[in-house]
């Protein structure tokens, strides 16, 4: 089954809300949809982000598109090599999100041939439904303790808060007010999107009093985490010894 062509388009999604985060806030995002067709008539579904933009993305599926058309759709493994190493991928040691664009497409194809789900073709299920977080956009401790008590009233069980303010005593106040709103039973997983400097990740080691319960690691711009006193023993509320995310569950068929 021979790989005839690419066509690849943007989509835009708006949000119902500015999201805010360490690095500004936006009002949507721009996801690229990827369809590979065969000469057998069946045509694999990718997806992926537009970083760092829409237009990147695509120039670089419209570079890598000679080095994939022309190939058999379940030689997966050869048309990466063909992309990383004839396209030089590997050489300037980058990548980009249009190549693993291609790979999901190309295992569509084999699903569909196949006419089972890839669950069954990459061994299994390992569980039958997920559980996911509630999503906190970056707000004034105010109002993101109202989205807070909405996320736990909806059903959710964790709730993932965006912090990395200019001032740490900023972001501590935040989780506070998650912690206060969501009760004591709310598992709260902060992420700074390494926002923090190694001395603002440091100063706020010791102040959370328990407030969070995940904390995600290389959260300073070194790349590194101090080490927060988040066991069970140590805080006086619930903590999370693993990333858990939130209960809306959805089925993995």
């Amino acid at each position: 089954m021979r790989i005839t062509g690419l066509r690849a388009t943007p989509v835009a999604i708006p949000f119902r809300e500015d999201e805010m985060w360490a690095f500004g806030a936006r009002r949507g995002m721009v996801s690229i949809l990827l369809k590979i067709d065969t000469d057998e008539g069946l045509v694999g579904v990718g997806e992926t982000s537009a970083y760092p933009s829409a237009d990147i993305v695509l120039a670089v599926i419209r570079s890598i598109e000679p080095l994939v058309v022309g190939e058999d759709a379940f030689a997966i493994e050869r048309i990466m090599k063909r992309i990383n190493v004839v396209g030089t991928w590997h050489h300037v040691k980058a990548t980009n999100p249009g190549i693993a664009a291609v790979e999901m497409a190309c295992w569509d194809v084999v699903g569909k041939a196949a006419g089972q789900p890839l669950v069954n073709l990459f061994g299994g299920r390992v569980r039958d439904r997920v559980e996911y977080f509630y999503y906190l956009s970056r707000k004034p401790a105010a109002e993101i303790g109202i989205d807070a008590k909405r996320g736990v009233d909806a059903g959710f069980r964790t709730l993932y808060l965006k912090v990395g303010s200019d001032d740490w005593r900023d972001d501590i106040e935040r989780v506070e007010a998650v912690r206060d709103a969501a009760g004591p039973d709310a598992l709260i997983r902060v992420d700074a999107n390494e926002a923090w400097s190694s001395a603002a990740a440091s100063a706020s080691s010791g102040r959370w009093n328990g407030s969070a319960s995940n904390l995600p690691s290389n959260q300073s711009r070194a790349g590194t985490w101090p080490r927060w006193p988040m066991s069970a023993a140590e805080s006086p509320r619930r903590c999370s010894p693993t990333k858990r995310r939130g209960p809306a569950t959805t089925s993995s068929r």
